[in-house]
């Protein structure tokens, strides 16, 4: 049959978004957290993000886990997505130029101005095909980065850069996009080192620095993704904490902030910050949480001590 290649494809793109059960682009909101409360850590089920260099299961890892995890559960195919990202794409590129030929081919009429009118109209309907699915792997481009983080973990950062620099590729982000994503996985992570234990660790440090390398972020984007992840841990904490209960040192949550001031801190420094550049994003976070440079500094030194 002279269309027989092109229906075939249609059909296997047609089966693809059937098996998914649904085909409606749903937009993820970016709730990194439900409760104010520190969550008691328990053994995941899967061991492929053990992180070894670090002495226990991070938060970061965590709070990944529960972000793909509700990206599954709102999205039918975000899970299809993520694992075969390159399938969509490929169905994507093919609707316009199926659709053309079967606008053609299929369109009963012996004019060819009637030919062309039919072969229009159907080409524009895989032209909406074509935007649907490229909305769907720009939606869960960031579900796939963060699962690349989960299952390469920051043993080795060379390899783990080198599996976020594919997830650019295969959903084909721009370079502005992509860093726009890298810099939410990374705030989402810190959030998640926030929430799920209070207490500071030394070997966090490191785990930011090489989330910051496997993820190639500047300065000026760790600066973006811990003053977002300052805002979204004081908006949700006092969802269900008194503001006037985050002045007692003994509280949970208070404990929670200090840390993320810590690895804030520690973050510019090791950075290499200019002063008046270190003073400006330093500033900004300690705001967010609703206290000025000074204090916010004075809670950084009685963490180190």
């Amino acid at each position: 049959m002279k269309f027989s290649t092109a229906v075939a494809l249609l059909l296997l793109v047609a089966t693809a978004l059937h098996d998914a059960e649904a085909f409606s682009p749903s937009f993820v909101p970016r709730n990194l957290g439900k409760s104010s409360f520190v969550s008691k850590l328990q053994p995941p089920v899967s061991c492929s993000a053990t992180l070894s260099m670090f002495t226990e299961i991070s938060g970061g890892i965590e709070q990944l886990r529960e972000y793909t995890e509700s990206t599954d559960k709102t999205s039918p195919i975000a899970k299809q997505v993520r694992q075969s990202p390159s399938f969509f794409k490929l169905a994507g590129m093919a609707t316009v130029p199926i659709s053309a030929l079967l606008g053609f081919g299929l369109v009963p009429s012996r004019r060819f101005a009637a030919h062309t009118v039919g072969a229009v109209v159907t080409g524009l309907a895989g032209v909406v095909g074509k935007s649907k699915l490229d909305s769907i792997t720009e939606e869960h481009a960031e579900p796939a980065l963060a699962q690349v983080i989960i299952d390469h973990g920051l043993d080795n950062v060379q390899e783990t850069a080198a599996a976020v620099a594919n997830v650019q590729e295969t959903f084909g982000s721009l370079d502005e996009d992509f860093a726009a994503i890298c810099t939410s996985v990374y705030s989402t992570y810190l959030l998640g080192m926030v929430k799920h234990n209070p207490i500071a660790k030394t070997f966090e440090l490191k785990e930011l620095e090489s989330l910051k390398k496997a993820l190639n972020l500047d300065n000026m984007q760790v600066g973006e993704a811990h003053a977002a992840a300052a805002a979204e841990w004081y908006r949700t904490t006092c969802l269900f904490t008194p503001e006037e209960e985050l002045e007692d040192p003994e509280h949970p949550d208070r404990q929670a902030m200090d840390k993320l001031l810590f690895l804030t801190e520690r973050a510019f420094r090791q950075a290499g910050e200019t002063q008046e550049a270190f003073t400006f994003e330093m500033t900004r976070v300690a705001k967010a949480v609703r206290l000025d440079l000074s204090t916010a500094l004075e809670r950084v030194q009685d963490i180190a001590e």
